[in-house]
């Protein structure tokens, strides 16, 4: 057993379990050593090299392609995910576009009911024979209320903006349900042991070792035709991957004419109110915070490889200098490491599903929604708590916005300082 394995045991660093064995699984035991045991360099080399390299520093490329091996999802779930934020995102222009259609029917009708009402009113009275000059001009007054009502709906084009939003929300309604049926579609190539395992190719050859090295002479013999199965079974993967992606591709390529099509079919405007109301959707780009993730995965990765080497460069120095024990300073040090190694590690893994905290991300932000149009009034009395707040430091920790509202940002755990991991990550 490493050092470095022994060191966790004896120190008992984190009481997060579920990090811990993942640590323990595939962190501490491969940390002194740097072969990959990837699918082009078996585990007979590995082993022989294992002794070679366990002093030699890690490498950030080396690192991010072992993590990628071990936990990195399988091409048919992570398609799948990002379909599934698909989801998210229409839904939330569907809800976009469903309260505009909902405010402009509603200044329509604050138009038209009442030309409807004096509409009658008028096709009543005019039964009757008015000879008075006061009936008569009340009677054109009103004809010219409802003219001038009828003018500002044909001005404003509150009608047709009503009726293309509607159609825009029910348009993105019905993509909804087309990408999430082509989620479900693509999902279910995960039957495919190619797709679905990224250890396949590994485990098949394996098997072949395991069958058929008797029936070489030649140890020359046996490294060509394992070789020749290893590229038969990666051409063959790369074949059905290729098949898959181009699938995927006319997925994307429909969903973004529809998209095309949807915005063609709508020249209105969205009310500028509607915009400033749902102002995180509306400007949310997300393939940037897809990106923002990928890049605060590296820092992660970086940082976490700095710790590596410091964890290896004080080993080195303890099995060097023969300490029968530890000095406290020393152990401390490995502590603090241990602890910094465990939360990038806590955070890394968090990050890895990039695709479902945006999911989470949005959901929120539709919740909150939802709870704004309940309970308005709520929020505008903490609007006004947070101003008294402000001007003399009073009601500090008074909040009485409804349970279930929180920042859309606050997805995944906190560190030691309540920042929230996708905070963080936006911040970077």
């Amino acid at each position: 057993m490493d050092i470095e394995m022994a060191n966790h045991t004896v120190f008992n660093m984190d009481n997060d379990e579920h990090i811990i064995e993942d640590i323990n699984g595939f962190w501490e035991a491969n940390s002194e050593s740097e072969s990959e045991s990837s699918l082009d360099d078996f585990e007979h080399k590995w082993s022989q090299k294992k002794n070679e390299t366990s002093n030699t520093k890690l490498s950030f490329r080396k690192l991010k392609r072992k993590v990628q091996k071990q936990y990195d999802m399988n091409i048919v779930h992570k398609y799948s995910t990002a379909l599934d934020v698909f989801v998210r995102y229409i839904q939330c222009y569907h809800i976009l576009y469903s309260e505009a259609s909902y405010h402009c029917n509603y200044k329509l009708n604050l138009f038209m009911l009442p030309c409807m009402f004096l509409s009658t009113s008028c096709s009543v009275m005019t039964s009757f024979k008015f000879k008075g000059f006061r009936e008569t001009l009340m009677l054109s007054a009103l004809n010219g209320v409802i003219t001038f009502l009828l003018a500002i709906i044909n001005y404003l084009k509150l009608d047709a903006n009503a009726e293309a939003h509607k159609i825009s929300a029910y348009q993105y309604s019905k993509l909804k349900a087309h990408i999430e049926f082509s989620s479900g579609e693509v999902l279910l190539h995960d039957n495919d042991p190619f797709l679905g395992n990224n250890y396949y190719i590994s485990e098949q050859i394996k098997q072949w070792e395991k069958h058929n090295q008797t029936f070489f002479d030649t140890k020359e013999d046996f490294e060509k035709e394992r070789s020749r199965k290893y590229d038969e079974l990666v051409s063959l993967k790369s074949q059905k991957e290729k098949l898959f992606i181009e699938k995927v591709e006319k997925i994307m390529v429909g969903i973004k004419e529809s998209l095309k099509n949807i915005e063609d079919n709508n020249h209105f405007a969205l009310p500028q109110h509607i915009i400033d109301k749902y102002s995180t959707i509306y400007n949310m780009n997300i393939f940037l915070y897809i990106k923002s993730i990928d890049t605060y995965k590296n820092v992660l990765l970086n940082e976490l490889r700095n710790v590596k080497n410091e964890i290896r460069f004080y080993t080195k120095s303890y099995k060097q200098n023969n300490e029968c024990e530890m000095e406290q300073s020393t152990k401390k040090k490995f502590q603090d490491l241990y602890a910094q190694k465990n939360h990038l590690l806590r955070d890394f893994f968090e990050l890895n599903k990039g695709y479902t905290l945006i999911d989470s991300m949005l959901q929120q932000e539709i919740e909150n929604i939802e709870l704004y149009k309940r309970f308005w009034y709520l929020f505008y009395i903490q609007n006004i708590i947070y101003f008294c707040h402000a001007c003399c430091g009073c009601f500090h920790s008074f909040h009485i916005l409804p349970a279930g509202y929180k920042p859309s940002t606050h997805i995944g755990h906190k560190d030691e300082n309540n920042v929230y991991l996708l905070d963080k990550v936006l911040d970077h």
